[in-house]
């Protein structure tokens, strides 16, 4: 078993909850050990719907199905932007992800929800902030495991720094697109909406585009 693996089913041995707890982490730990740039993931709540009818509570497991595309397909796009970040970019080639595209762009990534138990359609802000308060030892725990260079927060930035998650600040920074961001220890943090917001889909990839190529 990968080292990355073995320390996440470690850690999840000690703080799973109840039957419901939603695992999460490293999509292919052979392929994120083996990324120049590791990008995590921190979201808000697991997905009590077919996420889990379909990998029996295992976020990891799901993302290696490629499903859900209106969430994952941002995701999966930020994940082209950040390997092609000196590149020229075009458009028609991302505009349409294929599900294998999907899968392939996804196994590079560690993502984590501060609430492990699922939630409904419409998330509590402050129920999340609640559980990632009680659960904060092993949400730190489980982050030292990845030791990422880029840390992207879907909607959860302001959770983030009120808990101290990820280092103390006092405030972000802003890119030129107004993304709010700040460098903290030889990691890049980026405070953004929710992958699975309800926007335009060229918002949501170049205004973190142009904010990677600023910061980065």
């Amino acid at each position: 078993m990968n080292i990355i693996k073995e320390q996440e089913e470690a850690l999840f041995k000690q703080w799973k909850g109840d039957a419901n707890w939603v695992k999460d982490g490293v999509v292919s730990p052979e392929i994120f050990a083996s990324s120049k740039l590791k990008v995590l993931y921190i979201l808000k709540e697991a997905n009590g719907g077919k996420e889990k009818k379909w990998t029996g509570g295992d976020l990891r497991a799901f993302l290696n199905h490629a499903e859900r595309w209106q969430t994952w397909n941002t995701v999966a796009r930020w994940q082209y932007a950040i390997s092609n970040i000196k590149n020229e970019i075009e458009w028609k080639k991302i505009d349409y992800i294929s599900k294998s595209t999907r899968k392939k762009l996804l196994q590079g990534i560690a993502v984590i929800n501060l609430k492990k138990v699922p939630g409904n359609r419409q998330s509590s802000m402050k129920e999340i902030e609640a559980f990632a308060q009680k659960d904060i030892d092993f949400i730190k725990l489980q982050i030292s495991i990845y030791k990422p260079n880029i840390v992207i927060c879907g909607g959860t930035g302001n959770i983030v720094k009120k808990l101290n998650i990820l280092g103390t600040f006092t405030k972000w920074e802003k890119s030129k697109k107004g993304v709010e961001y700040i460098n903290i220890n030889d990691t890049t943090i980026i405070s953004y909406v929710h992958p699975g917001v309800r926007a335009s889909k060229h918002k949501l990839f170049w205004d973190v585009v142009y904010t990677f190529r600023e910061i980065l």
